[in-house]
């Protein structure tokens, strides 16, 4: 088993999924969408190799979550045994957790491949597909309308049926200790445009590296 490949880790954030959620961000996708907003992320050098246990024991000491949301990167890209081993230790968290997990692969596919169709039983909200630029209309929790939101099990139909519906996005701005532009949520069209030129009249820039 190999470890996981992590990007980001983020305790606390209430823009990706329902209530107060922990979020992680994976490292590295196969699929290059353009225009994707964690190009640079993916493509950076820097990542973290966390196994599953020493990642779980990082969320449950993260009090009044309800739950914890991956991103990335293609989760389903990480070592699949590995990938397993932590959804599975926060199901089994005594606070009843729960996963939502953005993927560019589809569900059917997901469920076509017997090497990952088990981990789908510990996802409550599986969003699937590729990103596509031109169909980024503002979605709530959604990056481009052809990607799909699934209540897989139940417990957030109501809140997905509303997301469907909603194009109320925020994103969360903030700082790192070492003065890192960090950005949570998925931005409209144009967002980084729009926030960098403001920043500019400040005397402020954004540089990505």
């Amino acid at each position: 088993m190999l470890p996981l490949t992590i990007a980001r880790l983020k305790r606390n954030s209430k823009v990706l999924g329902p209530g107060l959620r922990a979020v992680i961000w994976t490292h590295g996708c196969s699929k290059g969408c353009p225009h994707c907003i964690a190009k640079e992320m993916n493509e950076a050098p820097s990542q973290f190799e966390w196994m599953p246990e020493t990642l779980y024991e990082w969320l449950k000491n993260i009090e009044g979550i309800e739950g914890v949301t991956i991103s990335g990167g293609e989760p389903f890209e990480q070592d699949i045994e590995a990938f397993g081993i932590f959804l599975q230790l926060v199901k089994d968290d005594p606070r009843k957790l729960s996963v939502m997990c953005y993927t560019g692969k589809l569900l059917k596919e997901l469920q076509n491949d017997q090497s990952v169709a088990g981990i789908l039983q510990y996802i409550d909200i599986l969003v699937d597909g590729a990103y596509i630029h031109e169909l980024n209309d503002g979605h709530k929790w959604r990056g481009s309308s052809n990607q799909k939101m699934y209540p897989l099990h139940g417990r957030y139909t109501d809140a997905v049926l509303e997301a469907e519906s909603s194009f109320d996005r925020e994103i969360e701005i903030g700082l790192t200790a070492d003065m890192q532009f960090e950005l949570t949520g998925i931005p409209h069209d144009g967002f980084m445009k729009s926030l960098e030129q403001k920043l500019k009249e400040k005397g402020y820039a954004i540089e990505c590296q």
